[in-house]
């Protein structure tokens, strides 16, 4: 059945605030992936720290000693403790930041299924005929917040693949001191992640979602938009998200 003049069909009017219900709830979560990100990496400075020093003190450990060198066998020994202090103690407060990071990253997988379900959503709501073209002029905003989620989860997704080749190596194998010292200092620096970007894309996602908002305030049935917010509002206080619309 078509709903004459301005409104739509109320199917098509279901899809969007759906889609906005998923797009708020995937914003929400990449908040939270963040946050629990910086807080991880925060919490694993001390031990990269003490990674880089015993980096240091290998590399200084293949110089000149002085007269220390007329000591027997002390180049191999403090060689053989640095690197006991560095896989008995540090390697498993890493090994356990990595996990966390682990936990973390999955949120990342979460988002991009919403995005596979806001994408078939869209495809549907392309398939259905509307005269009045009331609603698809929204359509671009929306593929821009997808846009914006994917670049910012592809940003931690590689970063977390870089810490995984890091942990891998320390782990599995004995690295050069060069690279040892490298690797943490990448595993700190994060090249991957760009807060300039981060900080840009997210604020396009909020104000595409402001935008998706009053839109959806302007066109949707007085009754239906009152339903669509008090149980908006009814979710916040319960602080978990529901998904309303099938």
């Amino acid at each position: 059945m078509c709903i004459r003049g301005n409104l739509l069909k109320e199917e098509v009017q279901r899809i969007f605030m759906n889609v906005l219900d998923i797009l708020q709830y995937s914003a929400n979560r990449l908040d939270y992936l963040m946050s629990r990100w910086d807080s991880i990496l925060k919490s694993s400075a001390q031990a990269v720290r003490w990674f880089m020093d015993i980096g240091f003190q290998l590399l200084y450990a293949e110089r000149e000693l002085g007269k220390l060198e007329q000591i027997p066998n002390i180049r191999e020994n403090l060689r053989a403790k640095l690197y006991i202090l560095l896989y008995d103690h540090i390697v498993p407060s890493l090994d356990k930041s990595y996990n966390q990071f682990e936990r973390v990253i999955k949120i990342a997988e979460e988002i991009k299924d919403n995005i596979n379900r806001v994408e078939k959503l869209l495809n549907k709501w392309e398939r259905i005929k509307d005269p009045a073209n009331t609603y698809y002029q929204v359509i671009d905003f929306i593929r821009l917040i997808i846009k914006s989620l994917q670049e910012i989860i592809e940003m931690y997704k590689k970063s977390f693949e870089i810490k995984t080749i890091i942990r891998n190596e320390i782990v599995n194998n004995m690295p050069p001191t060069v690279e040892l010292t490298n690797y943490f200092t990448v595993w700190r620096i994060e090249p991957s992640i760009r807060p300039d970007l981060i900080q840009r894309a997210r604020q396009e996602i909020d104000d595409n979602l402001g935008y998706l908002r009053s839109f959806l305030n302007d066109h949707l049935p007085k009754a239906m938009y009152l339903n669509y917010d008090y149980e908006q509002q009814e979710n916040k206080t319960k602080k978990s998200w529901t998904r309303y619309f099938k």
